[in-house]
This record gives C-alpha cells, sequence and structure tokens, in this order.
C-alpha cells in the first residue's frame, strides 16, 4: 500500500515528489545578477544545483540530493554547510554529514552532492541551504528545498512515471549549462523496467542527458514504485528556447560508452542505451523554456496538501531569476483557501514564506491553483501558478504529530461495566424473543494495573450456551459474550454476570428484541492504520494475538471452521514495510488469533526443499497477490505463485519478482510442501496443448489472478498479471490435479495483453472470452459455475482500465457468458435505491474487491478501488449482493462516496450505524451462519489518513 497510507500506505504504495533544478549563476557571469557576493578566498563562487522539493513519503524517510558545482579553474576547499529560515515542516529536514564533509573540497570544473532527508509522512515546509567559506563568507548563493506530499497513480507502463522541474529555466552562458530533472515512479503499473530517459516528441534521445542518481540505465536493478531517478538535462543554448520532451521507459542490458561532455564536467559517468526490452513512451509532453536577465518566481513545494488535522501549512515563494521582483501578490482560486506571501519584495536567488490556510475544514474534496503575479524592473508581469488540494489524499498523506503522552498518576481502582445488545435488535419493551435472536454481553474494564479476571455470564434455561466465561485484563479490557436464544422466551428472564474481582454495572440484563438485519460489528483488531503484529508463541492462541496491518493477503477457511491468512504486504515488527511470509490461524469461536508459520520480519526467502516432500522446515517465501485454495476438507490448503521471495536473498530487489511456485499446507502436521513450478523467479511457464494434461505444463509467473475449486476437488486458475517486462494481463485459464500432480490449460490464450471476446450479454459461446485482467473478484456458485467480476487491463490501443463486467463460466461446457455489467473500460456505478434490486443497478469498475458466496447462491462484493457515484475514483465500502437467479444486483450498505471513514462503534456489538472504512486488496471468510467476514485491506479506518489495516469486521446478512 503500500500503502495506505496511505499508509504509507498502500503504497501500500508510493510516488516520490519533485526533484527540480534551479541553476544559480555566479557573479560577473554575464547579465544583471542581484544580491550577488563576491568569490571567496580560494578564487571560485560555487553554484548550487538543487531539487525544488524533499519527497514525502509515507513508511519510509524521503531523500533528495543538492549538486554543488565548481565552475571555476581551481579546487575550492574548506568549505562547510548549514541550514536556516526554516518554515513549516522544515525543522524536519536533515543534512547527510558525511556528505557534507565529502563536498567541503571540489575540484575545478566538478561537482558534488549532498544528501537530505525528512521523516515519512511529513506537511509541507522548507529550509535554506548555505554554503560557506571557512572565513566565514558565502561560497555559493543560499538555496532553498521545500517538503511536498506526493501523488499515487495507477497508469500503465511510461505513464506511470512523472517528470517535476521548473517549467523556466534561467540561461547564462557561463552558468551550469543544465538542470536536474526527476523521474518518478508513481504507480505500480510500470512493468519491469529500470532505465528511464528523455525522449523528444519524435522520439529520439535528448542528446546529453546524464542520470546522476545512478539507479537508472543499462545493468542497473529494476525500478520499483516510489523510486526517483534524477537526469541532468542540458539547457538548450539561447534564451526563449522550448524543449519538449515525453518519459520513455525499458529495461536495458549494459553497455559502455564515452563520457559526454556534461560527464565531463559533473565527472559522472554515463552509459549507452541499447539493446531495450519493454520500451514504452509515456503520452504526456513536458516543456521547458529558457530565459535571462528577468524574475522567475516559483512556489516550493508546488502542491500543498491541506486538510482537517494540517489546515496551516507554509512554504516558500522562491525567485530562481536573475532580478529583482516587486508588487508580488499571491491568491487563490478558491475561496476557501487562504495564501498569503510575507512580502511584497523579493531579490533575485531569494525566498520570502508562504502561508497557506483552510479555512473551512469540513469541505468535499477538492482541488485548486494558486497563483503569484509579480513586475520585474521594466515593469513586465510574470505569472506562476501551484496549487492547493482540500482535503485530498495525496497517496501518502500527512501523518498528524502524536500528542505527548502525560505522566501517568496513581492507578484508579477498578471497575467493570456492562452492556447487552442483539442482532436482530429492537424494542426493550418487547415481552418476546424472536427466534435465533443472538445477544451480546459486552464487559469493560476500566482502572487497575496488571489485572486479570474472570466473569461468568449464566443465561435462561433454553439459551445457548447457558454458561459462558469472560477474561478481562490490563492488556484486553474488552471482552465478549454471545448467547442465542432458542425461541419465543418469556419476559422476566434475564441473563445475570457474576464473579471478578470489582461488581458489574449492571449484573443483569432482560432483552432487547427486534428483526433488523444488515449490521456490521468491529470484532477485533485496530481501529488505527499501520499498527504492527502481536505474534505471541508460534502454535500458542491468545487473545491479545494480532496479525499486523496488511493487504494483498492469500485467505481459507477449513472445515472445523477457522481461518487462515498468509503474506501480504505491510509493516513487519521492525516497523518496516514489505512482503511477508507469516500464516495465522483466527478461530471464530474463541476470537483468537495463533501464529503458525513463517516470520515476523519482511522479505523473507523460501525454503522449498525437496519437490512433493512435506518438511517442517519448509515454508514459501514472502509475497504479495499469491492465488488460493481452500480444499480444507482433504486437509490441506493450498497456495500459487505471487510477487516476492525466491530461495534467493530477498533483501536484493533483483531476486524479488512474480512466482509460480504451488504449495500445499498440511493442517495435520504443520507442514509446507512445494509440489510444482519452480523456486526460480519470473518463470514463463510451459502451456503444453490446450485442453491437454501433461507432467510439463505449467502456468506461468504470476500474481493477482483468481481461483476456484471444481466439483471433483481441481484447482482452477484465471489470469492475473505476468513477470513480462510488460507486465502482460492475462487471460488463460488453467486446471490443477492435485491426484496426478498436473496442470492442464483450458482456455483463454498464452499471450498476454487480450482482449475480451464478449458475445451477447446472457448467451454462452465457446468464442466468449474475459479479456486479460488482475485484481479481479471471483466466486463459486452453488451449481458449481464459475463466477468473475471487474479487475483491471488493457483494451484496444494499450490503455490499461478498471472493469465492471460480470462474467460466469461452466466448467462442464467450458463455455464463458458475459452476464452483467458494461463491456467497456472505466464505468460509474448506478446504485439505485438501498436495498432494492434493480435490472439496471450494478456496481463500478474497481479493482481489489472482496467477494463472498453464500449457502443461497447469492454473491456478495466489498469494496475495492474503483469509481463511485461522481464518477472519481478511490477506495470504496459499499457492500452489493447479486442473485444469479434474477441476474439484478443490489446495493445493499456503505457509502456511494470514495475514501470513507470507518464507524467502528464498540468492539463487538452489533449496531446500524457501524461501517468499514473504503478500503481495496482486504481478505474475507464466510462462516457456517452465512455471517461474512472482512480483515485488513489498503484504506482508512477514523479518518482521512489511508494506511494498512488490521481490523476484523463481521456483517449479518
Amino acid at each position: 500500500m503500500f500503502k495506505l497510507k496511505t499508509s504509507k500506505r498502500q503504497i501500500n504504495n508510493l510516488a516520490l515528489s519533485a526533484l527540480t533544478a534551479s541553476v544559480l549563476t555566479a557573479c560577473g557571469g554575464g547579465g544583471s545578477c542581484a544580491n550577488c557576493t563576491t568569490p571567496g578566498p580560494n578564487g571560485g563562487q560555487l553554484i548550487f544545483v538543487a531539487p525544488s522539493i524533499l519527497p514525502s513519503l509515507a513508511n519510509k524517510s524521503g531523500i533528495n540530493y543538492m549538486g554543488v558545482y565548481n565552475p571555476s579553474d581551481v579546487t575550492i576547499s574548506g568549505i562547510s554547510y548549514s541550514m536556516g529560515q526554516q518554515v513549516g515542516s522544515g525543522n524536519s529536514i536533515t543534512m547527510d554529514q558525511t556528505s557534507a564533509a565529502n563536498c567541503a573540497s571540489i575540484a575545478a570544473k566538478s561537482s558534488c552532492f549532498l544528501k537530505f532527508s525528512v521523516p515519512e509522512s511529513t506537511i509541507a515546509g522548507g529550509t535554506v541551504v548555505t554554503a560557506s567559506n571557512s572565513d566565514g563568507t558565502e561560497a555559493a548563493t543560499p538555496l532553498a528545498i521545500g517538503v511536498q506530499q506526493v501523488p499515487y497513480t495507477e497508469s500503465a507502463n511510461a505513464n506511470g512515471v512523472g517528470l517535476y522541474f521548473y517549467p523556466k529555466a534561467q540561461y547564462t552562458a557561463n552558468g551550469v549549462p543544465f538542470i536536474l530533472v526527476t523521474a518518478v515512479v508513481q504507480s505500480p503499473n510500470v512493468g519491469t523496467i529500470n532505465t528511464i530517459e528523455l525522449v523528444d516528441e519524435s522520439g529520439n534521445v535528448i542528446s546529453g542527458q546524464v542520470v546522476t542518481s545512478n539507479n537508472s540505465g543499462p545493468g542497473t536493478s529494476p525500478l520499483q514504485m516510489g523510486d526517483v531517478v534524477e537526469i541532468s538535462l542540458p539547457i538548450p543554448q539561447g534564451v526563449g528556447i522550448t524543449q519538449n520532451m515525453k518519459v520513455r521507459t525499458s529495461y536495458q542490458t549494459l553497455t559502455t560508452s564515452a563520457l559526454n561532455s556534461i560527464a565531463d564536467k559533473l565527472n559522472l559517468k554515463n552509459q549507452s542505451l541499447k539493446d531495450g526490452t519493454n520500451s514504452s513512451t509515456g503520452t504526456t509532453t513536458y516543456s521547458l523554456t529558457t530565459q535571462s536577465n528577468n524574475i522567475n518566481l516559483q512556489f516550493t513545494p508546488n502542491q500543498v496538501y491541506l486538510t482537517q488535522q494540517n489546515s496551516i501549512q507554509y512554504g516558500y515563494l522562491y525567485n530562481i531569476g536573475d532580478l529583482t521582483a516587486s508588487q508580488i501578490e499571491v491568491s487563490s482560486s478558491s475561496p476557501n483557501v487562504r495564501v498569503t506571501a510575507a512580502d511584497e519584495i523579493l531579490n533575485g536567488q531569494r525566498v520570502i514564506k508562504v502561508t497557506y490556510e483552510l479555512l473551512n475544514t469540513g469541505v468535499a474534496p477538492t482541488s485548486n491553483l494558486v497563483t503569484v503575479t509579480a513586475q520585474n524592473p521594466s515593469g513586465q508581469t510574470q505569472t506562476s501558478t501551484g496549487g492547493t488540494s482540500q482535503n485530498v489524499n495525496p497517496l501518502p498523506v500527512p501523518t498528524p504529530s502524536p500528542t505527548p503522552t502525560p505522566t501517568p498518576g496513581p492507578s484508579p481502582t477498578p471497575s467493570v461495566s456492562a452492556v447487552m445488545s442483539s442482532s436482530p435488535t429492537g424494542n426493550p419493551a418487547v415481552d418476546s424473543v424472536l427466534v435465533n435472536t443472538t445477544f451480546y454481553i459486552v464487559l469493560t474494564l476500566t482502572g487497575g494495573q496488571n489485572v486479570n479476571t474472570t466473569y461468568t455470564v449464566t443465561a435462561p434455561a433454553g439459551f445457548s450456551p447457558a454458561s459462558s466465561t469472560c477474561t478481562l485484563t490490563s492488556i484486553i479490557p474488552v471482552c465478549n459474550v454471545a448467547i442465542t436464544a432458542p425461541g419465543t422466551v418469556s419476559t422476566g428472564s434475564s441473563i445475570t454476570i457474576t464473579g471478578g474481582i470489582a461488581s458489574v454495572i449492571p449484573s443483569s440484563f432482560s432483552f432487547n428484541v427486534g428483526a433488523s438485519p444488515n449490521q456490521w460489528v468491529w470484532m477485533g483488531g485496530t481501529n488505527t492504520i499501520d499498527s504492527l503484529g502481536i505474534y505471541g508463541v508460534k502454535g500458542t492462541p491468545a487473545i491479545s494475538n494480532l496479525p499486523g496491518g496488511r493487504y494483498l493477503s492469500s485467505s481459507w477457511v477449513d472445515s472445523a471452521g477457522n481461518f487462515w491468512l498468509f503474506g501480504g504486504t505491510g509493516d513487519d515488527l521492525n516497523s518496516q514495510e514489505g512482503q511477508l511470509n507469516d500464516l495465522w490461524k483466527y478461530n471464530p469461536t474463541t476470537r483468537e488469533w495463533t501464529w503458525f508459520t513463517g516470520s515476523g520480519v519482511r522479505r523473507q526467502v523460501g525454503i522449498y526443499g525437496t519437490q512433493g516432500i512435506p518438511d517442517s522446515a519448509n515454508t514459501p517465501g514472502s509475497r504479495e497477490g499469491a492465488m488460493a485454495w481452500n480444499r480444507s476438507q482433504s486437509g490441506y490448503l493450498w497456495l500459487f505463485g505471487g510477487s516476492g521471495c525466491t530461495s534467493n536473498d530477498c533483501s536484493i530487489s533483483g531476486n524479488r519478482g512474480h512466482l509460480n511456485d504451488l504449495w500445499k499446507y498440511n493442517l495435520a502436521t504443520n507442514e509446507w510442501t512445494w509440489m510444482s513450478g519452480t523456486d526460480i523467479r519470473n518463470s514463463p511457464g510451459d502451456y503444453g496443448t490446450k485442453g491437454v494434461e501433461a507432467p510439463s505444463n505449467m502456468p506461468s509467473s504470476r500474481y493477482r489472478g483468481n481461483t476456484w475449486i471444481g466439483a471433483s476437488g481441481s484447482l482452477w486458475l484465471f489470469g492475473g498479471r505476468n513477470f513480462s517486462t510488460a507486465g502482460e494481463y492475462l487471460n488463460d485459464l488453467w486446471r490443477y490435479n492435485p491426484e496426478n500432480n498436473q496442470w492442464t490449460w483450458i482456455s483463454g490464450d498464452n499471450t498476454g495483453n487480450q482482449p475480451g471476446v464478449y458475445g451477447t450479454k446472457g448467451v454462452p459461446a465457446a468464442a466468449n472470452v474475459p479479456g486479460g485482467r488482475q485484481n479481479a473478484t471471483s466466486w463459486t456458485d452453488a451449481s458449481g459455475n464459475f463466477w468473475l467480476f471487474g479487475g483491471q487491463g488493457p483494451v484496444t490501443g494499450g490503455s490499461v482500465v478498471r472493469l465492471n463486467d460480470l462474467w460466469k463460466y461452466n466448467p462442464t461446457t467450458n463455455e464463458w457468458t458475459w452476464m452483467s455489467g458494461a463491456d467497456q473500460p472505466d464505468q460509474p456505478p448506478n446504485y439505485g435505491t438501498k436495498g432494492q434490486p434493480n435490472p439496471t443497478n450494478v456496481p463500478g469498475a474497481r479493482i481489489g474487491a472482496i467477494g463472498w458466496a453464500d449457502s443461497s447462491g447469492t454473491l456478495w462484493l466489498f469494496g475495492g478501488s474503483g469509481y463511485d457515484s461522481q464518477s472519481n475514483s478511490g477506495s470504496l465500502n459499499d457492500l452489493w449482493k447479486y442473485n444469479p437467479a434474477t441476474n439484478e444486483w443490489t446495493w445493499v450498505s456503505g457509502d456511494t462516496l470514495m475514501r470513507q471513514p470507518g464507524i467502528y462503534g464498540t468492539m463487538q456489538v452489533p449496531n446500524g450505524t457501524n461501517m468499514p472504512g473504503a478500503r481495496n486488496h482486504s481478505i474475507g471468510w464466510i462462516d457456517s451462519s452465512n455471517r461474512l467476514w472482512l480483515f485488513g485491506g489498503d484504506g482508512y479506518a477514523t479518518d482521512s489518513t489511508g494506511g494498512f489495516l488490521n481490523d476484523l469486521w463481521q456483517y449479518y446478512p
């Protein structure tokens, strides 16, 4: 997620902010130079070449580099660096002292780079960096860096990479002849790439560019979401010249070429870009224009995200031009945002403070422009723009500073309170109880230290169970007892609570009755994002055990009704985000989690052992988006592929990738067995002949596909996204026979990115087939048909879109039927009236929704990331049900707008107002009573801050 965190998110998933360059010229370099200083005692004046912002990320520190260039013919030594004039979060910026020491001496015609960092989830702010000679004089004109939060996208290929730089560059004949352009990998859908280049509109590589971050180009490791590639780009030689450019991504092999003139000046290594694969050019055109002898005002940071938690933030107005700007006016296009500048005059290469204030914190999410106008000394007016977003989650989002914990005083005397509710709920005055009404007694401990006490809850005759125990501790101060009525019970019967160290208030209850379904219950976990796991002792259940927040996990239900969870991406015990391989069991009766196998630390290698041989040491490597089958009647849980770690060192990004290993877990012996597939990443697989089972057949490596179990216990696999450099979306359908350990390619294509063949809605046909996709939702109905909804895949032309088509596959006839939804991309929903089925109702296009199928054959769908009723895209919390008999959807509960926070209520107490927050890539289970269970995902807890979740919910249909 990242996270969501958006957290992190989500990040869960994450984009870095713009590295942009401002070129500061030396005095005497030609043209006017306001506020110039004289060269230092070593005979030269340094020039800063800096990022305009530091990226603010979730779950990791933002890092950036500032270049210090020596244009003189002599070495300049004895340089020291400092920061000052901080605004907003600028005090959080740290300068790496090792890099500062390395840059204390800079040779003639060469450069050095200072490293800066900022903590995760930092809001807007900035600092001014100064270079000083040994005698205290300025060695370079001071330069500002602003902290900016950064956005996340799901665009595909090169469109998932954004460029950041000032659009107006200062040109001088003797100044630094380049700017720094930052390419940011902002999407998880860029494919396997290791090279980012800048090309002109004709697709030709712009000559002279050099990667200064040394992480892009032939022979480098694949780039991941959140990576930043810093490129020095030659400034067009002249004034008023425009350079248009686009992003090209590819995977390159290594060949070496001579250093070009720019690299010679910077003392940097350059490589030619040959033998590339997975080449993609973005559709966005970026423009850079040169100017000289003028003002050049820029907002730093250029985008500020104002929220209820951080309604006032600060940045700089920065004049990177040569001349003094006067009559400065700043304004906002939104009446709800006030922008003020600290002064009306700004000399060249200097900054002033800018304040941003959100006036109405309850405003709906929106974005708007901020504008600055100023005059140069000749009276000419220049205008520049920035932006603010109001209550918009950029993924990542700022995390409010924690409130200091007060010094604890004397512990109060422990007390215990009790609350009773029922499902269904109703009027306490009614004198009878409906059949199968379930009553919930919730005890809450307040005060005391090191408390561990047990109460007995006794029910009237005929209720089940007749009595229950409820243990309260200082660590777990809440417990819940459920009691079910067998039928009609007269008024006057009561439930009593006895025992414990303190009297319970009240100590007895009559009955709440009624018949109102459609209630969510927060059953466990936390109501905050990015919570770490509490693992306890491996193999030992405990009420305090709890998996950490995560998304893209795998899940099963065993024959005893226990819920199982494996891996995903989240924060490990060291608060490091990454892929996990921990296996957990949840007992819905005792409400206890048990950690069984794997590790609480991210990026664990797989221990494969010998194929087909179980061993207690075996374990799948850390991974996300693995596909799972629930074949627990035979005593096994099955797991296939995903994106993660093989048997090689997983701390090296080049050893992580897509997988096609098949595992089974023995519930009785607690042992994993590697059954088929490879123990290497990115395996191409072997399709064989369609419809023919063979020992050599094997699906290719992939993640985020869909699964079903056939009537005979066979395992079925559909689609996902493969390992290729293009990250192809698949629509191949496979069947695995557990009896002979062989795969069969059943239908679909053996190449990726295939469009769907829809045919006629409601009519099965042998030629029909869904298009390639990942992150779809799947079910199996009571007749053994397989169902598939939505997901993400390409359309003709290559664009990656979200879908809302619903398909049914009959494994007996081997035919697909397009049942509902659209054959067009990115469709909004039609909610209709809540609770009312209608042929026109349909969920909007989405990815990462969770699905359940109940015993009546009804299909249920919750959340995901997709389009809301206003056609905005984000995480959702709407609950739908689909009736296969009538082919109608019903919007059951939840919101019609994206990014809604949860309403948790009291843990383990049903309430009609409870609602999980919007989320995607959760996991779920359904119990024997057709109650729906939901765990975690990447989304929202109690506010607009997104992140990894570990809350557990139950829904009463």
